[in-house]
């Protein structure tokens, strides 16, 4: 299958490069390295719906379970060796009733080829809870040319690539206006859009030399700025 050819064609993705290397944007908010086979989405919030229930503000039940089945979309198109997260798997510490620790550690079962590992986002302060089949890294993790980061920063000995930020874009005509989700490429370091959803995002303004990939339904837009 050629890098350009998603199994699912309703799965549109762009090659782009960067430090010398081919990456694949997915519209499922994914980026993908083929010279390593490592899949990396970050801000999944697993179990946002659950925590939201608990204070009485109802999200649609079946966000998380929806996030993973997307996530096994991703596995079917590009067969990853790797899975990088980069922070924030969870939204908050998991409540004695919820379900969505029991639906993780059954994702875990169905992949056993592939090596699950996460950066430590603010929002997973109870990762010692979940399954240890996942690798946890506090801090950075190095992976040459590539720093994986759940925080944005330039660092010279690589090319950070990161969540938290959960950027958006808005584009506006003088009768209407959309927010979009997007890949945000700076100078030393690249932002990835939130993988899970409700998660909300911050409308960046770009820098005139910033490479931003809109994320649409079914389609990436390579944006100009």
């Amino acid at each position: 299958m050629a890098l350009n050819e998603p199994k699912d064609k309703y799965l549109t993705q762009l090659a782009i490069q960067c430090m010398g290397e081919t990456l694949m944007l997915n519209c499922l908010r994914a980026l993908f390295r083929p010279q390593t086979g490592t899949l990396l989405i970050s801000d999944i919030h697993l179990g946002k719906e659950e925590v939201f229930g608990r204070t009485g503000l109802a999200l649609p039940a079946g966000v998380s379970e929806t996030n993973l089945e997307r996530l096994n979309q991703l596995i079917e198109i590009y067969s990853p060796r790797h899975i990088m997260i980069l922070g924030d798997l969870m939204h908050s510490t998991p409540g004695e009733h919820d379900s969505w620790p029991g639906k993780l550690n059954n994702w875990l079962d169905q992949h056993p080829q592939i090596d699950v590992a996460a950066v430590l986002g603010n929002h997973d302060r109870a990762y010692q809870n979940l399954d240890s089949r996942i690798r946890w890294h506090k801090d950075t993790y190095l992976d040459p040319p590539f720093i994986y980061s759940h925080e944005p920063f330039s660092e010279a000995s690589g090319y950070v690539i990161s969540g938290h930020v959960h950027p958006t874009h808005v584009l506006a005509t003088k009768l209407d206006k959309i927010r979009c989700p997007i890949f945000w490429f700076r100078k030393n370091y690249a932002v990835l859009p939130a993988f899970g959803s409700f998660t909300g995002g911050y409308n960046i303004t770009p820098d005139v030399n910033d490479k931003i990939y809109l994320v649409g339904e079914n389609e990436i837009i390579d944006l100009p700025t």
